[in-house]
């Protein structure tokens, strides 16, 4: 075992920690929070990426990531359906939002005549 190899298992497993923080940010509703977190995530990616070059280069076997690599795999492609739905769920009430104002847009130059059919003053 190369220590490339060794090194590659940890991060991926700080990229599946991650990924699992961001999926608990989603459910508690704290997207604003998830940035910091993406943006740690590429760079773990980065990183990764290094070593798979190396570890390739090298002709390693690194089949005893691939349980790992499925795992994040199955997280992301979660994250990825909850935050889809919730970008569908805030397009549908921006629509709806839009619809409302220019309703009350359209009505607010109405002015609202005072009186009646009958005018007793004539």
């Amino acid at each position: 075992m190369s220590k490339d190899l060794d090194n590659l298992e940890l991060t991926y497993k700080k990229i599946a920690e991650i990924s699992c923080q961001i999926a608990q940010l989603v459910e508690r509703e704290l997207y604003t929070e998830i940035v910091t977190y993406v943006k740690k995530k590429e760079q773990l990616l980065k990183e990764a990426q290094v070593l798979v070059d190396r570890i390739k280069n090298t002709k390693e076997d690194a089949s005893r990531l691939k349980e790992l690599c499925l795992k994040i795999n199955n997280q992301e492609k979660e994250n990825i359906k909850k935050l889809s739905e919730l970008r569908a769920d805030i397009k549908k009430e921006l629509s709806q939002t839009v619809k409302n104002k220019k309703l009350l847009s359209a009505y607010s130059s109405f002015e609202k005549k005072n009186g009646n059919i009958l005018d007793y003053t004539q």
